[in-house]
């Protein structure tokens, strides 16, 4: 078998301020992944999103796990409530995406660590 090398693996680790965030940005927090996040998700992955402008938007990841299911909701096959039955069969994690040069200035670079 034959392996390349590379470089070790390392992490990057960072600390943001949240504490700031909530306090001077605009954030869209979604607790549950309901009808309002598979609208903005719908929206957002046909590239339709005309609603506000969030600096951070936290809620669940339509990821590769999910996205099946999205996609037949966006093409109709499956109705908002058939989707998110679906959808609970699935572990749903959440993810912070920092949107806008306001919110990634609060994200301070710490320190690599060795992985």
């Amino acid at each position: 078998m034959n392996r390349r090398k590379s470089g070790a693996a390392t992490v990057s680790v960072y600390e943001y301020d949240m504490d700031t965030a909530e306090k001077t940005l605009t954030i869209r927090k979604f607790a549950n992944a309901d009808a309002d996040w598979l609208d903005f998700v719908k929206d957002n992955r046909l590239k339709q999103y005309t609603g506000a402008i969030y600096d951070i938007v936290i809620g669940a990841v339509a990821n590769d796990d999910v996205l099946p299911t999205i996609l037949l909701y966006i093409d109709g096959t499956l109705d908002v409530n058939l989707t998110l039955g679906a959808l609970k069969t699935r572990k749903l994690v959440d993810q912070i995406c920092l949107k806008t040069e306001k919110a990634l200035a609060l994200l301070k670079f710490m320190r690599v660590e060795a992985a």
